[in-house]
């Protein structure tokens, strides 16, 4: 039954590099962008060469892999770093941010207003409402926090 099948149709190769081209017009987001164009070439080789399909096969394998991977490593979009790399972590964002507390600090736990929300604060040291605190870190949903004056004093003391 194979034994007349010696090569793979032009228009095959052709048709199946289309459709992978147009499946990732779609939306594959590069993923069959170079197994389009590797069919796309394989289309052409095969109007100029007279290649075996046990040839074509392979080829077609390799060939796949190098566009695919000549095209994330240095056409794909959006590679480049972000201008603002915490843009998604709201937490990271508050590191730094001064607020005096709106509850006291009760055994490690208390309260910051900043911006429009309110947080979770944990200290080592028990404060008073209206305390100057910095976000110094986070835990989860928790923001960690050092008293102002702790600074301020230890800036005195370096004098």
């Amino acid at each position: 039954m194979f034994e007349n099948f010696t090569h793979v149709p032009v228009w095959l190769w052709a048709a199946l590099g289309l459709l992978m081209l147009t499946a990732e017009i779609l939306g594959a987001g590069g993923f069959l962008l170079g197994t389009g164009v590797a069919a796309l070439v394989l289309a052409v080789l095969g109007l100029v060469f007279d290649v075996h399909w046990q040839v074509q096969v392979p080829l077609f394998a390799f060939l796949s892999i190098a566009f695919t991977y000549v095209y994330i490593r240095h056409m794909k979009p959006n590679a480049s770093p972000s201008e603002d790399p915490q843009l998604n972590n709201r937490m990271a964002r508050l590191v730094g941010k001064q607020s005096p507390l709106v509850k006291p600090v009760i055994n490690g736990e208390g309260r910051v207003q900043i911006h429009d929300a309110f947080w979770v604060v944990h200290c080592e040291e028990d404060l008073p409402e209206g305390a100057e605190v910095k976000v110094t870190g986070y835990d989860g949903s928790t923001l960690i926090v050092e008293p102002i004056r702790a600074t301020q004093e230890q800036a005195n003391e370096g004098n």
